[in-house]
């Protein structure tokens, strides 16, 4: 039930880090996009001595402050915008807050308190928004999982596991796209850890009104 979960890195290394503050051995902070961006800064250095080598920009296999230079300087333009690039802000929970419904599943209602299932007895989870490179995706903070029951799917936890991403959605002529724009966010899918007989697992949650969670 996993949907698009990831941390990216820019250009191949560093772009979407998460910039998570941890404390380190002596009590300093240390943010882990700075870790992640000194280790490609390093490799990417190392490589573009290796080619300038193997071009034959430089001919000596001895050290040259000029050769480093450039390669410092190639390396520094990714990495400083890498570093300066702030990635847009998730939007506010309060943008999707509303009732969804599925014809395959139990309607969900997101506000203020979380998440509700409503399916009976199943706890209110805690939610977030995040921006991810295929879209806005709404992440559940407790690992739910939607599986077969004869025609319908029902909701349960599962352990060990992590927060559950559902991704919003558009449709451009039959479709379906990631969202970007928070004024397009007007569904959302789950994916079911396993299918019922002629459905692909994918439960479509549309929005609507909300006294259809009433």
């Amino acid at each position: 039930m996993v949907i698009q979960a990831q941390t990216s890195l820019l250009m191949g290394g560093v772009t979407g880090v998460a910039r998570v503050w941890h404390p380190d051995l002596f009590g300093l902070a240390v943010r882990v996009s700075d870790i992640g961006t000194a280790v490609f800064a390093a490799f990417a250095f190392v490589v573009v001595l290796r080619i300038m080598h193997s071009v034959g920009v430089v001919r000596s296999n001895e050290f040259s402050w000029t050769a480093a230079s450039i390669a410092a300087c190639i390396v520094a333009v990714p990495v400083g915008i890498a570093v300066l690039h702030e990635p847009a802000p998730a939007p506010q929970n309060a943008s999707v807050y509303g009732c969804y419904v599925s014809d395959m599943a139990p309607a969900v209602f997101l506000d203020e308190e979380g998440m509700h299932i409503l399916q009976p007895g199943f706890p209110t989870i805690p939610f977030h928004l995040e921006r991810h490179k295929r879209g806005i995706a709404l992440t559940a903070d407790e690992p739910i999982q939607a599986r077969a029951a004869d025609d319908r799917y029902i909701y349960s936890f599962y352990q060990p596991g992590i927060g559950t991403f559902l991704s919003f959605f558009r449709e451009d002529n039959g479709q379906r796209h990631g969202v970007y724009d928070i004024s397009q966010m007007s569904g959302f899918i789950m994916v079911a850890r396993s299918a019922v007989p002629g459905n692909s697992g994918n439960i479509q949650y549309t929005k609507v009104s909300d006294e259809n969670c009433a």
